[in-house]
């Protein structure tokens, strides 16, 4: 009858133990022999329950301390002098073009494949040829992500939802990874133009400006940018799943409290 699942429910709803429930993996069920559901409970499940939620504040707390370390860090890299000398004011125009991919097909685009198949917004899967190779530029040209910018070194296929960047002009040395760090501050999305499909064309972003230092700075400035982003992602993680953590053990305190 329907009151002997009333703790099941309760309990299922937090995740939590009772004197009649027990969390278990599934690893455990399907790495069983027989893939039995039956379960031995364990002797104390209050008392297993504080162990955990003990664990898991030494936990938070391990996490803490390396989020003060790695915030230190990248405050630190961020105060990194770098001055920038005899930079120029370069037209998109004056240094590259824009060429579209190829029209593919849903059905070429597989889960997997020998090569990344790349729309608008990065990778949508896979595919055994390729248009582009070597490294590459790739400004997103269709759709409500229209503008993102990638880097990419090696054999991709690209799609007619984006351009990738031609150099056109021997008179400036270009380090890819540094323009890509530069366009991505870029807003191109603002020129998208179309209601349905939104889409760039060249023609709407070649007279924007940009800084161009000589070539061993933009190398110099290209790693720097690459340190910062990378210190960035460890941090956002980090602190994603602090707050989630976080989270847990107050939703467990306040409801393992107040079902006593």
């Amino acid at each position: 009858e329907s009151h002997h699942f009333e703790e099941f429910i309760k309990q299922y709803s937090i995740r939590d133990e009772g004197n009649n429930s027990s969390i278990v993996h599934k690893s455990d069920i399907l790495n069983s022999e027989d893939l039995s559901l039956l379960i031995d409970l364990p002797e104390d499940a209050d008392e297993k329950s504080q162990y955990d939620v003990i664990d898991e504040i030494s936990l938070l707390k391990r996490c803490s301390s390396s989020y003060n370390e790695l915030l230190s860090k990248f405050t630190g890299t961020l105060e990194q002098p770098h001055s920038v000398n005899n930079s120029k004011k370069v037209l998109i125009s004056d240094i590259f073009k824009t060429k579209s991919g190829k029209t593919i097909s849903k059905d070429s685009i597989k889960e997997k494949g020998n090569y990344p198949v790349y729309g608008a917004n990065g990778i949508i899967g896979y595919c055994n040829e390729y248009n582009l190779e070597g490294e590459n530029i790739l400004i997103g040209r269709v759709g409500a992500n229209s503008g993102n910018v990638h880097y990419v070194n090696g054999p991709i296929l690209l799609t007619n939802n984006s351009f990738s960047v031609q150099l056109h002009n021997n008179d400036f040395k270009i380090h890819l990874p540094y323009l890509a760090h530069v366009l991505r501050t870029i807003d191109f999305n603002q020129f998208a133009r179309g209601v349905a499909q939104p889409s760039i064309s060249y023609a709407k972003i070649k007279d924007l400006q940009i800084d161009l230092p000589s070539y061993e700075q933009q190398v110099e400035l290209s790693a720097w940018f690459d340190d910062i982003q990378s210190q960035r992602d460890k941090l956002i993680d980090l602190l994603k799943s602090q707050s989630e953590k976080i989270s847990e053990l107050a939703s467990f305190s306040i409801s393992n409290n107040s079902l006593k």
